[in-house]
């Protein structure tokens, strides 16, 4: 299990979906635990859960030297319009500024997958990582 994972206040906006209007004011950063829900102009991102993996399905691996990070959240559109929302809009950002990048595992359970979100409606999911299994404390961006 990790030891902190929690997400970027700016990554709501920023990382998480995009709604092809406007852009609106970039928000203040912020980092909150996991469990809670954030909202930034009518959409909210919670994120439910983060685990250590070494094996995903029956037969895929994290590799030598690797573990993977499963992400499961809730992105809720409160809005009056549709969003557009991604697991590649995401990325784990470690205490050293380095980041990485979401990926599709074969076997993975309930993958958060590329759509549109209506008004008014919320999705859940997992986004899986592929990081050094010695790797500290990050934050999802």
């Amino acid at each position: 299990m990790l030891k902190t994972l929690a997400f970027c206040l700016f990554a709501l906006i920023a990382a998480a979906c995009g709604s092809g209007g406007a852009k609106p004011p970039e928000p203040t950063p912020g980092i909150v635990p996991i469990g809670q829900k954030v909202e930034y102009t009518d959409i909210a991102l919670t994120v439910n859960s983060a685990e250590r993996r070494d094996v995903v399905g029956e037969s895929s691996q994290a590799g030598p030297g690797n573990v993977f990070v499963f992400v499961d959240l809730t992105l809720n559109n409160n809005t009056t319009h549709k969003i557009s929302y991604s697991r590649y809009q995401f990325t784990l950002v470690d205490d050293n500024g380095r980041s990485y990048d979401p990926m599709a595992v074969p076997g993975q359970e309930r993958p958060l997958l590329a759509s549109d979100l209506e008004a008014q409606k919320d999705v859940s999911g997992t986004v899986v990582f592929r990081v050094p299994s010695n790797l500290g404390p990050v934050v999802l961006a």
